[in-house]
C-alpha cells in the first residue's frame, strides 16, 4: 500500500465541562491526529495520551514532536508499506512512544480498510456484534456528585461501572456504589497504581465483599511481581491496564499469573496490531479483555470500538459521553442505546443492557470535519 504523504496535527480542543483526570481537572484536550494519504483516500489515526505526562510517560505535545522531529522523517513518503508490520519494523529504531507509533499504525489501519472498501472492523478480524459499554467515573468532587452519577448510570443501564478511587473513598466509595448498583451491574474499582503492596492489603481485601468485577492496577504498572504475589490470594480478579503497553509485557504477566483481566488500550498499545496481539495471547491464557478508552476523540474511539469487536473481548467496553465531554469535536460519535442480552443464568430472562452498533461504512466510517479540526490546530507538520 503507498502511503503518498503523511500529515500531522496537535489540536487543543475544549470540554463542555472539567473532566477529572488523576489528581486534577482538565478544561481542554489535547490530542494529535495523523493522516496517511494514498491517491484520494485517507486513512486517520490519533494518539491522545493526555495533556501532561501523569498516567503514562507521554503527552499529546510530547507524540507530536517525536513524529515531527524524528519518527515520520524515518518513514518516507510515497512509499508501499504493504503491512502494518513493515511500518512498525522501519519504525523499531525509536524506543518505546507506543502512543506516537500507535497513532501511525491506526492511519495505516483506516487506510487500508477504506482502500478495500471495508469498515475497519472486518479488516481486522473482528466480529460483527452489539459492542456493550461501561462508563468510568474519576475522583468526582463530591459523594453526592458520585451519588448522582452512579443513580444515571443505573437508570441508563449500563452493565459495567467503573470507580476511579480517590484517597478516603476507598471502601466507602465501593459500598456506596453497589448499594446504588446492585449485581447483576459490573463493578469495577481502578487505583491507577497508586498503592504500596506493603501496607494496603487489608483495604484491598475488604473490596472482596462487594462481588467486584476487577481491581484494577493497584500496584505500580512496573511491579508485576506485586501483583502476582497479591492475585495468588486475591478472590477478585486484578486488571492490569498501565502495566501493559507490549506484547512482552503481556506474555511475562500471564506467565506470574499477574492479573486475570487485561485492558486493551490501542493507543499505549503501539495501535490496532499491538491491541490485536495482546487480546489473543490473554485469549489463549484464558484471560479476559475489555477495550479501554483516555480522553480523546471520536477517531480514537472508532479504532478501540474495532479492538472491541475482537474474539478476546468479552467484557463491556469503555464509553465517555462524548456530546457532554466536548464542546465541539472533529469526529462522529456514537451513541449507545439499550440492547437485549441473553442472561448468564440458565432460564432467566434476558437483560437489557447499553451498547454500540458497529458501522458498515469503510475504515473508521467517517472523515473528520476540516473546519474544526483547522479551528483547534495548534500546530501542523506535512511529509510528502
Amino acid at each position: 500500500m503507498r502511503i503518498d504523504s503523511w500529515e500531522i496535527r496537535l489540536l487543543r480542543l475544549p470540554l463542555a465541562k472539567p473532566f477529572y483526570t488523576t489528581d486534577r481537572a482538565v478544561d481542554h484536550c489535547d490530542t494529535v491526529y495523523v493522516a496517511a494519504k494514498s491517491g484520494e483516500a485517507v486513512g486517520w489515526g490519533e494518539a491522545a495520551p493526555g495533556n501532561a505526562p501523569l498516567l503514562t510517560c507521554e503527552s499529546a505535545g510530547g507524540v507530536f514532536a517525536l513524529l515531527r522531529d524524528h519518527l515520520l522523517p524515518m518513514l518516507p513518503p510515497k512509499h508501499g508499506w504493504e503491512s502494518a508490520e513493515k511500518l512498525a519494523e522501519a519504525a523499531r529504531p525509536i524506543r518505546g512512544n507506543r502512543y506516537a507509533k500507535g497513532a501511525l499504525d491506526m492511519a495505516w489501519h483506516d487506510l487500508n480498510a477504506r482502500l478495500k472498501d471495508k469498515p475497519l472492523w472486518e479488516t481486522l478480524g473482528g466480529k460483527e456484534r452489539p459492542i456493550e459499554v461501561g462508563l468510568a467515573f474519576d475522583r468526582l468532587p463530591t459523594h453526592e456528585d458520585l451519588y448522582a452519577e452512579l443513580e444515571r448510570a443505573k437508570n441508563e443501564k449500563y452493565h459495567r461501572i467503573t470507580i476511579k478511587m480517590r484517597p478516603g473513598w476507598e471502601v466507602q466509595a465501593v459500598s456506596a456504589a453497589r448499594s446504588v448498583a446492585p449485581w447483576p451491574t459490573l463493578l469495577a474499582v481502578d487505583l491507577e497504581g497508586a498503592l504500596d503492596p506493603a501496607d494496603q492489603g487489608e483495604m484491598l481485601y475488604r473490596l472482596q465483599d462487594f462481588m467486584l468485577l476487577a481491581v484494577e492496577q493497584p500496584f505500580d504498572p512496573a511491579d508485576l511481581l506485586s501483583h502476582a504475589i497479591f492475585q495468588e490470594s486475591f478472590r477478585t480478579p486484578l486488571a492490569l491496564d498501565e502495566s501493559i503497553s507490549t506484547l512482552l509485557d503481556a506474555k511475562i504477566a500471564l506467565d506470574l499469573k499477574s492479573g486475570r483481566v487485561f485492558c486493551l488500550k490501542p493507543g499505549r498499545l503501539g495501535g490496532l496490531s499491538g491491541a490485536a496481539l495482546v487480546g489473543e495471547a490473554a485469549r489463549e491464557a484464558g484471560a479476559a479483555c475489555y477495550a479501554g478508552f483516555d480522553l480523546g476523540t471520536s477517531v480514537a474511539y472508532r479504532h478501540m470500538l474495532a479492538a472491541a469487536s475482537l474474539e478476546g473481548c468479552t467484557l463491556p467496553a469503555d464509553y465517555i459521553r462524548f456530546g457532554e465531554v466536548f464542546s465541539e469535536e472533529p469526529g462522529r460519535a456514537i451513541a449507545p442505546s439499550p440492547h437485549e442480552f441473553p442472561a448468564k443464568k440458565e432460564g432467566a430472562p434476558p437483560k437489557e443492557w447499553q451498547a454500540v452498533d458497529l458501522w458498515t461504512e469503510p475504515g473508521i466510517g467517517f472523515d473528520p470535519d476540516p473546519e474544526i479540526i483547522e479551528k483547534y490546530t495548534v500546530d501542523r507538520a506535512v511529509f510528502a
